[in-house]
């Protein structure tokens, strides 16, 4: 049966082919950007996040220990194939590497050294480092440190009882000890009753607090109380929790090494514990209890002044043992020195039924001559309104607020200073667009091409499509 209709004239087909050219060219040029976007986004480091370790990248501590060292940096995983550390090691090695290629002032190269399958690799390291077998060997300025499997793992065990890797807290750890090999040592008083850093008892004990701070690059040892000058060496004095008086000779140490320019974190509980309360006010800080208050009671802490002693304690919580009230004395009260200490109050704590909140710690400062006529330094002082706050007692229980912040303190005790954190450096594929463009750039390319890919459908399915 003949096709009643007319046939098209030769018109219609030409506009037909045009037509299914413009679309078949269309097509291709969504795909092309749908390339270019891909492309762009994993240039700009999504690949890093994504394929190294999808659930977390390198932590912000890691990034600013990154920032800090400048040089020649080298890590090393050599690892048995069937070792379960070998695939976590490689990856972390790889994030080190992507958050080091923006970093101007760092070279990071990284090597992984297959112990079964790399005789010649394997052995020249192992004749190097002996104990380099299932291990990361870190490298910098001329100093190597290796980190064997049990410095790997987390100190406590996973889930179903294996071994956990941390390698990143090991790792970043090793990298600060090196970069900055003058290590800042923190000694703690004794003789007075106070908390003892080399004792896990959970109530007179206080080691769980030495290994945060040695994880932060600090020497930790004790001096004896009755010294009669602090060490040279000492870079943060700490008085943890003295149930005994000190003796007028041992203040007048703590005095002269403070007016010197020393740094020195109290932890006390009560306002004439060890006979320190007229040291502490010449320094612009003063103890007062709560009123009201009662021995045995956690008092909890999320509030912290925008303080470099309290720095990325935001939202952390941080535990107190019915600490009394620390405050900073009023500048025509603090003694007869011409010259103020500034003190401010660094943590703010409350208890029901006790009133409005109150301060438990500040942090006072003040520049100093120097000794001989050297170049003027500053005095820093934190005080703690709890002695029982660094405690292997108190840090348990997933308390780990405790530990940062005292380790926060320490840092801005020693003067650790905060490490800038350069914007990344602009590669070739970003070269002529501003940083600050990128977020624009790539909302348009998630909404644009999608949006392109939407109006070619609806633009095939609709029926003037159907007539070309």
């Amino acid at each position: 049966m003949a096709d009643p209709r007319p046939p098209r004239p030769p018109r219609d087909i030409r506009r037909r082919r045009h037509g299914a050219g413009a679309r078949s060219f269309a097509a291709i040029a969504l795909a092309a950007g749908v390339l270019v976007a891909a492309n762009a986004l994993s240039a700009k480091g999504l690949y890093a996040h994504w394929a190294v370790r999808p659930n977390y990248g390198l932590s912000e501590r890691t990034q600013r220990i990154l920032a800090d060292a400048e040089g020649e940096l080298a890590l090393c995983a050599a690892f048995e194939r069937s070792h379960p550390f070998r695939t976590p090691a490689h990856r972390l090695l790889r994030e080190y590497a992507e958050s080091a290629r923006t970093l101007p002032g760092l070279h990071l190269a990284v090597r992984e050294i297959d112990l079964n399958h790399d005789p010649g690799e394997s052995t020249e390291l192992l004749r190097r480092f002996p104990s380099a077998a299932n291990s990361i060997v870190v490298s910098f300025g001329g100093h190597d440190r290796v980190l064997d499997e049990y410095e790997l793992a987390s100190p406590g065990d996973g889930a179903d009882g294996a071994a956990r890797f941390d390698g990143e807290r090991a790792v970043s750890a090793a990298i600060l000890r090196l970069a900055h090999p003058v290590r800042k040592t923190v000694c703690f008083t004794s003789g007075h009753g106070e908390f003892d850093p080399e004792s896990a008892h959970p109530v007179g004990g206080a080691s769980a607090l030495v290994r945060s701070l040695a994880h932060g690059g600090y020497e930790v040892r004790r001096i004896s109380g009755t010294e009669r000058e602090i060490p040279a060496d000492c870079g943060v004095l700490v008085i943890a929790g003295p149930r005994t008086m000190f003796s007028a000779q041992e203040i007048e140490s703590v005095s002269a090494f403070l007016s010197r320019g020393g740094r020195a974190l109290v932890l006390v509980d009560d306002p004439h514990a060890a006979g320190l309360a007229p040291l502490l006010r010449v320094w612009g800080v003063e103890l007062a209890p709560v009123p009201g208050g009662s021995r045995g009671v956690a008092v909890p802490a999320l509030e912290y002044a925008a303080h470099d002693a309290a720095r990325d304690m935001d939202n952390i919580l941080a535990v107190f043992s019915s600490p009394c009230i620390v405050r900073p004395v009023d500048p025509d009260a603090a003694g007869s020195r011409a010259d103020k200490p500034r003190a401010e109050p660094l943590v703010f704590a409350s208890v029901a039924d006790l009133g409005p909140r109150y301060p438990v710690a500040v942090a006072s400062e003040l520049p100093v001559s120097g000794a001989g006529g050297g170049p003027r330094r500053v005095t820093r002082l934190v005080v703690f309104g709890d002695s029982e706050f660094v405690s292997n007692g108190m840090l348990a229980g997933g308390r780990e607020g405790n530990a940062m912040l005292f380790t926060a303190a320490a840092n801005w005790l020693a003067g650790s200073p905060r490490p800038h954190m350069p914007r990344a450096a602009s590669d070739s594929l970003d070269a002529g667009i501003a940083p600050a463009a990128w977020p624009r750039l790539l909302l348009v390319l998630a909404l644009g091409v999608p949006a392109a890919i939407l109006l070619f459908g609806l633009l095939v399915w609709s029926p003037l499509s159907n007539q070309l």
